[in-house]
């Protein structure tokens, strides 16, 4: 609903925006189980953004005819962030912080990235900010 009223990409860089600030503000300070239910609730609201409207996007910068080629491309380009976790444990294991913490700032970072990123594709796409994409 909200993609349909607000366009596809202004979602995804809502979402990840709010998975950002999540991560960051939420997940941070989640030293009880009620604080991490609520971070668990919002984080688990937002993130799955990309991947509901990975193929929308997709289809909306090549077209119909180089649609099934480019999502191939990127579905394939998903395998790099499953080697996210190993960064953070090897982060985690040269650090003396409380934790989870290095787990807690590099998804917060690596969304911060995103969001940013987004941002400046979208401003590429159209340079209204507010303009519905």
């Amino acid at each position: 609903y909200l993609a349909d009223a607000i366009g596809n990409i202004n979602t995804n860089t809502l979402c990840t925006f709010i998975t950002c600030v999540s991560c960051l503000l939420i997940w941070t300070f989640a030293y009880t189980y009620e604080t991490l239910m609520g971070f668990s609730v919002v984080f688990g609201f937002c993130s799955g953004s990309y991947f509901a409207l990975i193929s929308p996007i997709t289809t909306h910068l090549v077209g119909l005819d180089k649609f099934l080629s480019t999502v191939s491309i990127i579905r394939f380009t998903n395998i790099i962030p499953l080697f996210g976790a190993n960064i953070a444990s090897a982060i985690e294991g040269s650090l003396s912080s409380e934790p989870y913490f290095s787990y807690k700032m590099f998804a917060g970072v690596a969304n911060l990235v995103a969001t940013i990123i987004l941002l400046v594709f979208k401003l590429r796409v159209n340079r209204n900010f507010f303009a519905k994409i």
